[in-house]
């Protein structure tokens, strides 16, 4: 992914195009890689889900402080630049609305969150979320799978929770 689209390759199946098309509205199909004249902010990996842990961690090893590597989950890594990620961006926003830290409710899942649960007031893990997720927000939602966001949302705004 870089700052004018995200990019796979053509030769790449259409179910997997689909699943990157998800997550990636400016995507561009290129012949290969090196053609790219952007820059490039991210590099996702789909791997096995079992197999997730522990290439994240040779990654870590290898790179060492060069960049960031994150799990997001269900088999993603993500490999990018350092202080790039949603907390940074809440940060931006926040100065650019003029959004107070008390206005700020986040949710997360995955590795990918964590930053964001630490920087939000109000940041709840889901239920179905790695421990580590958990650990370092304020409260727990039920899990996604069972509308978790949605019933916080309903209960916040009905002013019947408090964190």
């Amino acid at each position: 992914s870089g700052r004018k689209a995200a990019y796979i390759k053509q030769k790449e199946s259409n179910e997997f195009k689909n699943i990157a098309a998800i997550y990636n509205h400016r995507l561009e199909e290129v012949e290969d890689f090196s053609s790219i004249n952007d820059k490039v902010l991210k590099i996702s990996l789909i791997v096995p889900n079992e197999e997730t842990l522990n290439l994240l961690e040779k990654i870590q090893d290898k790179l060492k402080d060069q960049v960031s590597v994150i799990s997001s989950g269900h088999g993603s890594i993500d490999i990018i630049i350092p202080g790039i990620h949603k907390g940074n961006a809440l940060s931006i926003l926040q100065k650019e609305w003029d959004i107070h830290e008390d206005e700020i409710m986040v949710f997360g899942d995955g590795g990918n969150d964590v930053e964001m649960l630490k920087h939000g007031k109000y940041s709840y893990a889901v239920a179905n979320a790695p421990d580590y997720v958990k650990s370092v927000s304020r409260a727990i939602a039920p899990s996604n799978n069972d509308e978790g966001v949605l019933e916080i949302l309903d209960a916040y705004l009905n002013k019947n929770i408090i964190i």
